[in-house]
């Protein structure tokens, strides 16, 4: 069969999937090489069984078809929908496993989970030649995600677990019930209960020990189905307000987020896209806690469709009893001759970059510098100010450093003071006199030209000195 293909990107396929939960595991096999890993750096490997113990809302009338097995070939991948199996990966260094510790020993674990198939090529027993390809969800566990326990019950119940174990996860919604639920496939169901459920689209990232073969390295989709069940107690209460909306909340692409309960797996007949495995896990999620994020503005979150078919389990004929290695069995496939040689890793299409557009280069602009000239004509004098004005405009790059005030060292005749006890004092410039005032007596324009040709090395030299004050 043809592996799954996983996405590079997370985009629109929501985070992992955190579980919580009592399992009951095989005698686990330590992985030495780094490339026999299932999951790159957890060394160990087993089979293990989680128990999903029967809420009682689902097995009212209104909800018992949602696990019902009868008429439905393709329901599960084993009979017992109660009973489910996982590849356990655990990551443990630094002391030895003793076989004796784990087997159908209960454990109580925390990890991520991919309920959807995983398929690795495993050998087919000891001193076998050939693979066979082993298919099964998985359950990854790190950071001492596990602790042994010794069960006990109430006096009320002789069953263990009574406890469905508890995830966690945030995802854009795919679709409500009333759209991705086979029409009249739930003839219990109204329109109401159809707005309050949902399906929520989320993924793993999976880093196998060889990159380049099944199942790949990246994040692999899968669906989990959301249901408020509005006709049994608490949700009537909890879920007044939710069943009074005329629209669903679980419009696609809106952020879903959740902390609930698995109460069974869905039926894959009553789903309107199916996954395609028998072996894959639609898990029925009832929130303890749960927020609806903003309406999305753009286009919906599309469904990922699986690519490939396994054969029908109903054609394994297992015993009742659900043994490790007869339950093992139902997830691999017959034996395959070994290629010759080492399989050539899949060529991977270099990602496509956008070219970067060129910059345009900007020339220097010229920083213009003023000289100061002594000129006789009183009309001709102008300050720093207006020659730098003169040559053109400002530049936004650059601005001229402001020029400190000039003090006059001694009265210049060229100055003409009115002073008052009363009014301001108003000092006027020679050469700016207004035509209809008469002008200055001759003396002191004379007196004027002389001191300005007398003082004008003074006042270069001193103008340039005094354009880059000390700091």
């Amino acid at each position: 069969m043809t592996p799954r293909k996983p996405q590079e990107t997370q985009k629109n396929l929501g985070s992992d999937m955190s579980i919580s939960a009592l399992v009951q595991p095989h005698s686990p096999n330590r992985l030495s090489a780094s490339d026999r890993h299932y999951i790159k750096g957890l060394n160990v490997e087993t089979i293990g069984r989680v128990f999903l113990p029967p809420l009682p809302w689902l097995a009212t009338p209104e909800y018992s078809s949602l696990c019902s097995t009868d008429g439905d070939s393709g329901t599960h991948s084993h009979p017992d929908p109660t009973c489910l199996f996982f590849s356990l990966n655990i990551a443990i260094y630094g002391h030895q496993v003793v076989p004796a510790e784990w087997a159908n020993e209960w454990f109580w674990i925390q990890g991520r989970v991919h309920p959807y198939a995983l398929t690795w090529e495993v050998d087919a027993g000891e001193g076998a030649t050939d693979l066979m390809e082993y298919t099964i969800p998985i359950i990854m566990i790190r950071d001492q995600g596990y602790q042994p326990i010794a069960p006990r019950t109430l006096g009320t119940t002789s069953e263990f677990p009574t406890c469905p174990p508890s995830v966690s996860f945030t995802g854009p919604v795919a679709g409500s019930g009333d759209n991705l639920l086979v029409k009249d496939s739930l003839p219990t169901f109204d329109d109401r209960q159809l707005r309050c459920c949902g399906f929520v689209q989320l993924s793993t990232y999976v880093a196998p020990g060889k990159p380049d073969q099944t199942p790949f390295k990246g994040f692999h989709g899968f669906l989990v189905f959301v249901i408020f069940p509005i006709n049994a107690n608490p949700w009537t209460l909890l879920c007044k307000k939710m069943t009074e909306r005329a629209d669903s909340q679980f419009t696609p692409g809106t952020t879903f987020t959740c902390t609930g309960k698995v109460a069974g797996l869905l039926r894959h007949g009553l789903m309107a896209q199916p996954p395609d495995l028998e072996q894959d896990y639609v898990f029925i999620v009832v929130p303890d806690t749960w927020t609806f994020g903003p309406r999305p503005s753009g286009a919906a979150a599309t469904v990922p469709k699986t690519p490939t078919k396994a054969k029908a389990l109903s054609e394994i004929t297992t015993p009742a009893s659900m043994a490790y290695i007869d339950a093992k069995a139902l997830f691999l496939t017959p034996p395959k001759a070994r290629a010759k040689g080492k399989q050539p890793a899949e060529p991977q299409q270099p990602a496509k970059t956008k070219p970067a557009d060129p910059k345009q280069l900007q020339t220097p602009i010229s920083v213009k510098k003023a000289v100061l000239t002594a000129v006789e004509a009183p009309e001709a004098s102008t300050s720093v100010k207006r020659a730098l004005a003169a040559d053109g405009p400002e530049t936004p790059s650059k601005k001229p450093r402001p020029q400190p005030p000039r003090k006059p060292t001694s009265p210049s005749p060229s100055f003409t003071s009115n002073t008052s006890d009363d009014e301001p004092q108003i000092v006027k410039m020679v050469g700016d006199n207004d035509p209809n005032e008469p002008s200055t007596s001759s003396h002191t324009t004379t007196a004027t030209a002389s001191s300005r040709a007398g003082s004008s090395s003074d006042m270069t030299n001193r103008n340039l000195r005094n354009r880059y004050p000390t700091r």
